[in-house]
C-alpha cells in the first residue's frame, strides 16, 4: 500500500488542457486477512475505519487497522465512525 501511495504522489499527471501537471496524494486504510478479521463486511467496516484515521492524520497516509488496535479502545471507536 505505501508503494502504491508513493507512486502516485511522485507521478505527474497531464491536466485536461495539456497545460499543467497535476499531483495527487492518496490515504490508504488496510485491514488483512484473516489478522483483522474472517468476514469481508468485518474486513471492510475496519479498513474503511483505518482510512479515516489515515486521513484525520494529516492525509497522504497508510495506516493498518492492526496500527489502531494498539492506540485506541477498538469496539468504542468502531462505533463511533458510522
Amino acid at each position: 500500500a505505501k508503494h502504491i501511495s508513493t507512486s502516485i504522489k511522485n507521478h505527474s499527471f497531464v491536466g485536461k488542457e495539456k497545460k499543467r501537471d497535476v499531483r495527487m496524494t492518496m490515504s490508504i486504510g488496510c485491514s488483512i486477512f484473516p489478522h483483522d478479521g474472517r468476514e469481508k463486511d468485518e474486513l471492510i467496516h475496519r479498513a474503511d475505519l483505518a482510512l479515516y484515521h489515515a486521513k484525520e492524520a494529516g492525509r497522504d497516509q497508510v495506516i493498518l487497522f492492526s496500527q489502531l488496535k494498539n492506540k485506541l479502545s477498538q469496539p468504542k471507536e468502531e462505533q463511533n465512525v458510522f
